[in-house]
């Protein structure tokens, strides 16, 4: 995906000193909306994808851990209306845990068959 279509991104806090929950942070980019609609649509979004993940070990269960070379970095994509995600999870507990990108949607991912993807299930987003 180009940088030029990023909206922003969403970093999510460690789990170091607690399995109970992960703070999360708003960056946004160059072209971050200031329609309330997709505003709440982008929240909306990044609240349902942090829901897979509220505890260290649900993080860690969704990563597979043989990818880059023991590191467990693992990526998912899904997507909303108006918007792709690109979740990256890593399952370490001394670092951030999780970067959720979101792109405007003209640009489609274009993914090389020889790349490992999970896809988040459309039903995701089922409850907007």
């Amino acid at each position: 995906m180009k940088q030029e279509y990023l909206v922003g991104h969403v970093r999510g806090g460690d789990f170091a000193d607690s399995d109970k929950s992960m703070s999360t942070t708003c960056h946004p980019g160059k072209y971050y909306p200031r329609d309330k609609a997709l505003l709440c649509e982008i929240r909306e979004t990044v609240k349902q994808i942090c829901k897979k993940f509220e505890t260290f070990q649900e993080l860690y269960n969704m990563c597979d851990l043989e990818r880059f070379n023991g590191s467990g970095e693992t990526d998912y994509y899904t997507y909303s209306d108006n918007f792709n995600y690109w979740v990256r999870l890593l399952p370490s507990r001394d670092s951030y845990n999780a970067y959720i990108k979101f792109y405007f949607k003209e640009e489609q991912l274009k993914i090389s068959s020889t790349v490992f993807v999970a896809m988040l299930p459309p039903k995701l987003l089922s409850n907007r």
